[in-house]
């Protein structure tokens, strides 16, 4: 889910940018509080655990190291900050509430309402998204470069694949072994899968890799901070690189 900042390919000043709402909205416990009552309360697979830590440090440690914390942006007295540069306008809207429905609600609704064995199948997925989420907000902020930030999205939308996968194969089999009279909500659960399959599918591969991602592709909008690298290996950072 790429959220478009509010302000579609202008350019911010970095005072103004540190004052933004959307930039505070990092304060907000909602989202960190229900990702956490689903890690404590539901099976999420180690290994997806792993990655909603490890992932975000990997892009901690790249936004410092790689990218000297945007420096380069902030230094010119500007910076942008929306993830969809071009193109927002009143469908965007509709298409993260789209997403957000089938992605956050329903699946969040399944936790309240469904029988445990359907909550728990679409667990770790929602649990990976509202990382996503947490990780997204905090990736706004000034420091963080814009191609680091739109990592974010890519990275993880990459990863829930594999859940969703894991998802689909148990919806499958539920839907299969329940009596046909009494599948509703095995027929809930496959159809949600399936719906989330579709909607995460065409997010990274059509709309962040082939809609959004090139837009950032461009040293003259976003400089880079200068690097060497040591044994053509690890980048360092050296600002008196030429």
């Amino acid at each position: 889910m790429s959220n478009p900042g509010g302000a579609e390919g202008k350019e911010l000043k970095y005072s103004e940018i540190k004052n933004l709402p959307v930039v505070k909205s990092a304060s907000s416990p909602i989202v960190p509080l229900l990702t956490i009552i689903l890690a404590c309360t539901r099976p999420i697979p180690v290994a997806d655990c792993f990655f909603s830590i490890g992932y975000p440090a990997y892009l901690y440690l790249a936004n410092r190291f790689r990218f000297d914390q945007n420096a380069p942006g902030i230094a010119k007295g500007w910076i942008k900050t929306p993830q969809l540069r071009e193109g927002a306008g009143p469908w965007f809207k509709n298409y993260l509430l789209t997403f957000g429905t089938i992605g956050v609600i329903f699946p969040l609704a399944a936790q309240v309402f469904a029988p445990r064995s359907i909550a728990d199948a679409a667990a770790p997925h929602l649990y990976l998204l509202m990382c996503q989420l947490v990780m997204e907000t905090a990736s706004r902020a000034p420091e963080f470069y814009p191609l680091t930030q739109l990592l974010v999205p890519i990275g993880f939308n990459a990863y829930r694949l594999l859940s969703i996968r894991t998802w689909l194969g148990t919806a499958w089999r539920s839907f299969g072994a329940a009596p046909r009279q009494r599948a509703v909500w095995e027929a809930f659960g496959l159809a949600l899968a399936c719906a989330n399959a579709v909607v995460w599918t065409y997010n990274l591969f059509v709309f962040l890799l082939l809609r959004v991602l090139p837009q950032y592709i461009n040293r003259d909008e976003f400089p880079e901070a200068k690097v060497s690298w040591k044994g053509q290996v690890f980048p360092v950072l050296d600002k008196n690189l030429d």
